[in-house]
């Protein structure tokens, strides 16, 4: 039985990552940073969306287009960030560094009960990008279940122009 259950968790985790934008398990599927990825990773630095590895000597990490380390921000800083938050309180810095396009920060803020992140950092162009999140899940839409994919060769439904 247990098996089963390890079988069932791992097919519902496959199916989660097959529909994530970039399936490297990246937090930052839409939002642009010039190609910097930001991650939630494991003691050995490996990107994980489990909080409890992340907790465990893990961190969150900046790497760059070519997978270099730009930036880590060790769990036990981000935990230390979270103690200090009260209800109505300001986001609270938790570390600030440099990413490939300029600088990059990490807040926390209480939303609700629950610490919710916020990532800022900077495209190619210059231009301030933010990416708000909670615990290690990737933002941002997977392909839309509900929606039947595209035909690669769709056939015309209507012809625009008259047929001699």
């Amino acid at each position: 039985m247990a098996a089963f259950i390890l079988v069932v968790i791992m097919g519902v985790a496959l199916t989660a990552a097959q529909d994530l934008i970039h399936p490297d398990g990246r937090l930052n599927q839409i939002a642009h940073f010039g190609g910097d990825a930001f991650y939630c990773v494991d003691a050995d630095k490996n990107p994980t969306n489990d909080l409890e590895a992340f907790e465990e000597d893990g961190g969150f990490l900046l790497l760059d287009a070519n997978g270099q380390e730009l930036w880590f921000v060790a769990a036990a800083d981000v935990a230390e960030a979270v103690a200090t938050l009260e209800a109505d309180s300001e986001p609270v810095l938790i570390a600030s560094g440099q990413g490939s396009y300029g600088p990059v920060e990490l807040y926390v803020y209480l939303a609700g009960d629950e610490p919710e992140f916020v990532f800022i950092g900077y495209d190619e162009h210059g231009k301030s990008n933010s990416l708000t999140f909670r615990g290690c899940s990737p933002v941002g839409p997977g392909p839309d279940p509900d929606q039947p994919e595209a035909a690669e060769d769709p056939t015309p439904t209507a012809t625009p122009f008259p047929v001699a």
